[in-house]
C-alpha cells in the first residue's frame, strides 16, 4: 500500500462543547459531517505551520479558495447577512 493511500481511524475524546460545535456547524450545512470538520481544521493547521506534505501545489490553491470562501460564508452566516431564501453569492 503506497503513503498516500494510508488511512488509519484514530480515537479522539472531545468535550460536549465541541461535540456541539461540531453539529452545529454541521446542522447550518457548513460541513457534511464532524469528520470533515475535523479534518478542514487539522489542513488549516498543517497550513498555518507551513506543513503541507500531503498537497499538490494546484490542492493547496485550490484548497486556499476554497477556505477563503468559506471564511466568507461563515462570516456571513455569524452576522446574519446570508439567509436560506438568499440568492447571497461568495465573492
Amino acid at each position: 500500500m503506497s503513503d498516500e493511500a494510508y488511512e488509519k481511524r484514530i480515537g479522539v475524546v472531545l468535550k460536549r462543547v465541541y461535540l456541539e460545535a461540531l453539529d452545529q456547524l454541521v446542522e447550518k450545512g457548513i460541513y457534511q459531517n464532524r469528520q470533515d470538520m475535523i479534518r478542514d481544521a487539522l489542513r488549516r493547521r498543517f497550513e498555518h505551520y507551513g506543513i503541507e506534505p500531503f498537497c499538490e501545489l494546484e490542492d493547496v490553491v485550490r484548497t486556499r479558495v476554497y477556505l477563503e470562501a468559506l471564511d466568507q460564508l461563515v462570516e456571513k452566516l455569524r452576522s446574519g447577512t446570508l439567509r436560506e431564501s438568499s440568492s447571497d453569492s461568495i465573492e
